[in-house]
């Protein structure tokens, strides 16, 4: 008995310091690699100026075209949008600009049916985890009771095995040999090309009253003078519940809404543009608010 209790004890006390060790080396890498997603990229951010910082989802990832915004103004742009983000999670990476020294001369934040989204997105949420023991991001989790959070916190490696797709082995190896994801994080904009078929795609049929995470981001935005700009992308021609963007005006008044009145064959699909829609849409958008309002 006492040999079993002794052979189990050794191979519990392996398993718990190897997985001690390989949190350890993930993190490590994940840390000290070059940026394979935004939020590597930001946290490898020196103090410095950016001049307009772009914040979303794959609305923004997919819409704004950061070469030509600073071809057409003569002045730094980055695109920080993320595939599924929230609102929560933009308002994680401006607070991690921030804590990085970037000055934000005018911050860009797309807002439409994610209004309605109260937390993290778990694509995002994912993406961040790596970094969880970072103060910023330890206390923005926290602040939202993000699911597991003393799980992926305390116990070693599990955060990695939660989120195998996004921050396992694979990402892990590609990480490790730093290799170049298809898209620089550091610009940001990721075209679609083509147009797929557009299928049943409807807006929200009912608005909340207010979203947390984009007041927590109107008063940074105060609190540090920087100017914010709040738009909304294109959406098709036939995409059902249109009126909620009028009701979403009525929440946010400074609302730039850009959802209708641009060609199907500028589409993707109903919420995203193609390459040539995006760089119409870029150009469109940098006139309005930018070049314009300079005049």
């Amino acid at each position: 008995m006492k040999k079993f209790l002794y052979s189990l004890t050794m191979v519990l006390g392996s398993v718990i310091v190897l997985l001690y060790a390989m949190d350890y080396l993930f993190t490590c890498v994940y840390e000290t690699s070059q940026p394979r997603n935004k939020f590597q990229y930001i946290l490898k951010l020196k103090p410095q100026t950016i001049d307009y910082v772009f914040l979303g989802s794959s609305r923004v990832a997919n819409h704004i075209a950061t070469k030509e915004v600073e071809q057409l103004t003569g002045r730094k742009a980055i695109n920080l949008g993320m595939e599924g983000a929230h609102l929560e999670d933009n308002l994680l990476q401006l607070k991690l600009l921030l804590h990085q020294g970037v000055k934000i001369k005018k911050l860009f934040l797309q807002v439409d049916y994610q209004f309605e989204d109260e937390g993290r997105s778990p694509i995002a949420l994912s993406d961040a985890m790596p970094f969880i023991k970072h103060p910023v991001v330890k206390e923005h989790m926290q602040s939202i009771n993000t699911p597991d959070f003393e799980a992926n916190y305390y116990v070693p490696f599990y955060r990695y095995m939660m989120a195998a797709p996004k921050i396992g082995f694979r990402e892990f190896f590609f990480a490790s040999i730093n290799k170049q994801p298809k898209i620089d994080p550091g610009e940001g904009f990721t075209p679609k090309t083509g147009n797929h078929s557009f299928g049943k795609y409807a807006l929200p049929s009912s608005i909340s009253e207010t979203n947390a995470a984009l007041e927590g981001i109107k008063k940074i935005c105060k609190d540090h003078q920087i100017e914010v700009v709040f738009f909304c992308a294109p959406f098709c021609s036939v995409t059902e519940n249109k009126e909620y963007i009028r009701e979403l005006k009525t929440k946010l008044p400074e609302l730039k809404d850009y959802s209708a009145g641009y060609e199907d064959e500028l589409f993707y699909d109903c919420a995203h543009l193609n390459e040539k829609g995006a760089l119409f849409f870029t150009r469109q958008l940098v006139t309005n608010e930018l070049l314009n309002e300079e005049q």
